[in-house]
């Protein structure tokens, strides 16, 4: 391991090495590491204080080692000199156990044993801002119906095509570019692939599009919904499972192109091409998550459903007939006994920290830190006094 990346770094011409890993808040952190040291880091790890990152830790338990793994690297195409690397965290020579990218790659190794492979793309949407982050970067995108708009594409086709560039060059395989629907909102597609692959290549991409933004005198933010006025950043992700090499969630005999095993891997209600619904059903051979952000975690997204649809194999579980319904408009109309998800953070916590199916493939470990970390989260915003509350409640 320690040869290969020796070997990348003289042929590529490799200065430096961001040594990364993604911490439970789903932030990139890292290590510069010149290219004469990545023969050790390699072997040895670059270390971090765990507790300074968003990891359930204090500054009495020892150093994280961050082992790099090689199948990841990518050179940055904006910066060729500097290679980056996904890593391993390990403590006391072993992997941690909550740390995101360990825990993909634990499920990853539990459906392998069922013969199974997740492969996922996703549709990472953000927003191309002023510098403070105060208003959108282009003031002539203002549309009512912006989604699509050619002009307001074409306005940012120098950051928008550079990424694009960056992509095709690292084989990504992009096939689309387009304006989103909120004002300086856009989306960029690529092939889907193993889900390891692109949680790290989502992770990836987060940092690149900051970076090039930036290199442009712009800012990108993936911030699930930056103006309270426009639409939200959403994360797509088209789900499909595999088995010596073929996909099995495709049944051509089947109305929606899916077969049991998808049904039963889906396990609640969907609809067909109808994008009201969290789960539709795009074309053959997969379906669509609507319900993650921007702010998803890379690693944490795929994992939790994968643990969720192999549950769902397992039970034979059956989400009975599609719901092609306006959801919108018509939610009244679903079944009494549909299930609701949680209107706020707080009570998403809860309902993680009690779930039987989390801790038993996630892990207790992590589902405990996860919750503890978060619920700080919801107290620290909590404590915040909201315009709303002093213009309704200062009267009193």
């Amino acid at each position: 391991m320690a040869t290969d990346l020796v070997k990348a770094a003289k042929e590529r011409g490799i200065k430096y090495f961001l040594i990364s890993y993604v911490d439970l808040f789903g932030t990139l952190r890292a290590k510069l590491a010149p290219a004469s040291a990545i023969g050790d880091m390699a072997k040895e790890g670059a270390g971090f204080a765990g507790f300074a990152s968003w990891l359930d830790m204090t500054p009495a338990d020892p150093d994280v080692l961050a082992i790099p793994d090689p199948d990841s690297l990518i050179q940055l195409p904006w910066k060729k000199e500097v290679g980056w690397l996904a890593a391993d965290p390990y403590m006391n020579g072993k992997l941690v156990d909550q740390a995101p990218r360990v825990i993909l790659k634990k499920m990853r190794e539990k459906a392998a044993k069922a013969g199974y492979a997740l492969k996922t793309g996703v549709e990472c949407e953000y927003f191309l801002v002023s510098p403070d982050g105060s208003a959108i970067s282009d003031p002539s995108d203002i549309q009512a119906k912006p989604c699509y708009d050619q002009s307001a594409l074409m306005r940012r086709y120098d950051v928008i095509s550079e990424i694009c560039d960056s992509m095709l060059e690292l084989g990504w395989r992009p096939y689309q570019n387009d304006h989103e629907d909120a004002n300086g909102q856009f989306e960029m597609n690529w092939l889907y692939d193993d889900a390891l692959v692109t949680a790290d290549r989502m992770a990836f991409f987060k940092y690149m599009v900051k970076a090039i933004a930036e290199k442009h005198g712009l800012r990108a933010t993936f911030m699930p919904k930056p103006f309270a006025n426009l639409t939200g950043s959403g994360c797509h992700v088209h789900v499909s499972l595999w088995k010596d090499g073929r996909n099995i969630f495709e049944d051509g005999n089947d109305g929606l192109g899916l077969s049991r095993t998808a049904y039963n891997f889906i396990g609640v209600t969907y609809a067909g091409n109808n994008r009201t619904h969290m789960i539709r059903i795009p074309g053959s051979g997969r379906f669509e998550l609507r319900l993650a952000d921007g702010a998803a975690n890379p690693y944490l997204l795929p994992a939790a459903l994968l643990a969720a649809g192999l549950e769902g194999i397992a039970k034979g579980v059956d989400p009975g007939k599609p719901l092609d319904i306006d959801m919108y408009a018509e939610g009244h109309k679903a079944p009494a006994d549909t299930k609701k998800l949680p209107l706020n953070l707080l009570d998403a916590l809860r309902l993680t920290e009690n779930s039987e199916l989390l801790r038993r493939e996630l892990g207790g470990e992590f589902i405990d830190s996860y919750v503890k970390l978060k619920n700080r989260e919801w107290d620290d915003y909590s404590r915040q006094l909201t315009p709303w509350e002093r213009a309704n409640s200062l009267d009193c």
